[in-house]
């Protein structure tokens, strides 16, 4: 498949930080066919003075560090990643915000960043990734600490994590409740401690959870049923749905007049009302019935904060 399970795959503990540079760098060149000399004068435009048999060895190690291969066109004489997986999405995604750490070798100080730069979201809480990282890879249990509300509650909540992901400027681990075995999902900005414990589930568990969580848009944990949902948009939101698609199952449909359909095939959740909500009059849930009924049921309420 050319692709490996990230989770088996400790980027964090590779030795040298500039070889992963180097291969993210590859990665983006060979999206597309590419032959040899157009990467080695690719990578030196980067940066990279690589030797070809440098350059050579990295394309061969890419797929036992990174899990991706890329492929070989004798007759072409070109290189290419064998296809396109979710695993290369999220490298290309790390290799996006890699860039960011340039910065503080392009600047000439570093107090000047804050006055040009406007970022959203927090990287609070990315400390605790590598034991949630480990205890993916381990199918271990542990513990979280979190702080919530104004004056701070802590909590503590046992789960066995299956996967991190980033949603609306914000990072969650994602698990299986110890308690009651149910999907579940924690903000990482809210935790204060992770602790690593020693019971273990199967991975026959784990990819169950995996495939509940794939299945919904954002980190609401639904019990919903898989249902196609259908919505109707104008052709501006339709633009930024083909830009940023909501889910992996996205599919478009038939253009009509100024609008265009698009449905996906998921579990209706929390977080998907909210995203087709704040489009307003823009966008128009066509099915299921049972989710047109839910939209009409928040639109109301919102209204009636505006009565008098």
């Amino acid at each position: 498949s050319g692709y490996v399970d990230p989770c088996r795959t400790d980027i964090c503990t590779m030795p040298n930080s500039t070889k992963l540079q180097r291969y993210l760098q590859i990665i983006e060149r060979v999206q597309q066919r590419t032959s040899f000399a157009e990467l080695h004068e690719y990578m030196s435009s980067r940066g990279f003075e690589l030797s070809p048999r440098t350059l050579q060895r990295d394309i061969e190690q890419i797929r036992e560090d990174l899990g991706v291969e890329v492929a070989y066109d004798r007759e072409e004489n070109t290189y290419q990643i064998v296809s396109k997986t979710k695993g290369t999405a999220v490298l290309s995604q790390l290799m996006e915000r890699a860039q960011l750490i340039k910065l503080f070798q392009d600047q000439t100080t570093v107090k000047e960043l804050p006055a040009q730069l406007e970022l959203e979201g927090s990287l609070k809480g990315l400390s605790h990734m590598p034991q949630i990282l480990r205890s993916i890879r381990e199918h271990k249990e542990v513990v979280l600490t979190t702080r919530t509300g104004k004056k701070g509650k802590v909590k503590e909540y046992s789960i066995h994590p299956v996967s991190i992901r980033e949603y609306q400027s914000r990072w969650f681990v994602l698990g299986i409740a110890t308690q009651n075995g149910r999907p579940v999902s924690y903000g990482l900005d809210k935790v204060i401690l992770v602790v690593l414990k020693s019971a273990t589930i199967t991975a026959e568990e784990v990819g169950e959870v995996r495939k509940r969580f794939a299945q919904i848009v954002g980190v609401d944990a639904t019990t919903a049923k898989v249902e196609k949902v259908k919505v109707r948009f104008v052709s501006e939101v339709a633009n930024e749905l083909r830009l940023r698609p909501w889910h992996h199952s996205q599919r478009e449909g038939k253009r009509k007049g100024d609008h265009v359909t698009f449905h996906w095939k998921l579990r209706p959740n929390k977080d998907l009302i909210e995203r087709i909500i704040q489009y307003g009059a823009d966008a128009q849930v066509m099915e299921p019935r049972s989710f047109v009924k839910q939209i009409r049921k928040q639109l109301k309420l919102a209204q009636k904060q505006y009565r008098k």
